[in-house]
């Protein structure tokens, strides 16, 4: 038995197959996340809550998921094609084969959202631009014995498709709030929500409609590299209204009301100095010659 969610024309082996009279169309994923030692009550939320994907080894502790959702790779599934930021489409989920069935009432959260109790074995994934067929065809019944046939409109194919296994990660944790420090070994779907992304992929881009921020650093970046990170933030909405930030204190608060640091500045004066100048003498001479004020009224 397959499925089929909302239209998505892309069907996985008879073998990986899921309950087809779910009419949930959400998902959510909690990671198996397990310490070398007991927990701390008061730390674990705080393991849960951790954003920063670079100190949770790109794995996050619950992912969202439903069919023909954009998402973007947190790390690389398969190189050179799905990679790291590679954006895709979810084309299948493959349960585990434990899963309790989704219509039962224990397992809904709300309508339209089902809480699993398991891992999927698998996400299947559209990677964008991409036509290579990195999964098997599969054949219709006429063509079981000699193979798919690309002119069969029965027969599937799977252009562009790969299957994403949750991976394992090890990771520390130090919490100074409640002194409490631990190593945390997490298994996750390497994919996020598309639009959740580092803040490099966001040089040049604005964020429409909105952003939400997280003002989260490395403990050892410099004050230069501190501000352009709160520059990058700040300047990606067309206004502060379209901003919601996380972890605004008053040390974030301290790097805008300082400025641009001295440093920078004096590198950006060198770079630019000379090309202003032949600027303002271009800009000098085309006003001689458009017989204009020497100077704008």
């Amino acid at each position: 038995m397959l499925l089929v969610v909302r239209g998505v024309d892309v069907h996985v082996h008879e073998s990986e197959t899921i309950c087809s009279k779910c009419s949930a169309n959400t998902f959510l994923l909690p990671s198996r996340g397990c310490a070398e030692q007991s927990l701390h009550s008061r730390a674990l939320p705080r393991i849960a809550a951790r954003t920063k994907l670079v100190s949770n080894k790109t794995l996050t502790w619950i992912c969202f998921f439903h069919m023909d959702m954009r998402i973007r790779f947190t790390c690389s599934a398969l190189p050179p094609w799905a990679s790291q930021d590679t954006p895709g489409q979810i084309a299948g989920i493959h349960l585990h084969p434990a899963e309790p069935c989704l219509t039962s009432k224990n397992q809904t959260v709300q309508a339209g959202i089902v809480l699993l109790q398991y891992l999927p074995l698998a996400i299947y994934v559209k990677i964008d631009k991409c036509d290579i067929e990195f999964l098997p065809p599969r054949s219709c019944h006429a063509h079981v014995l000699v193979g798919a046939d690309l002119e069969c409109a029965q027969c599937r194919f799977f252009p562009g498709v790969v299957r994403v296994k949750p991976e394992k990660v090890t990771w520390h944790f130090n919490s100074k709030t409640v002194d409490f420090k631990t190593t945390v070994q997490r298994t996750q779907v390497p994919l996020v929500y598309e639009k959740a992304c580092p803040l490099y992929s966001l040089q040049g881009e604005t964020t429409d409609p909105g952003l939400v921020a997280h003002f989260e650093m490395p403990a050892r970046t410099s004050s230069d590299i501190r501000f352009l990170i709160v520059y990058v933030m700040l300047s990606r909405v067309r206004s502060l209204a379209k901003l919601r930030t996380l972890g605004l204190d008053e040390k974030i608060i301290a790097i805008i009301e300082a400025g641009p640091p001295t440093d920078l500045i004096g590198t950006s004066n060198q770079l630019l100095e000379q090309k202003i100048l032949k600027t303002k003498d271009k800009t000098k001479s085309a006003r001689e010659l458009l017989c204009w004020p020497s100077q704008p009224k």
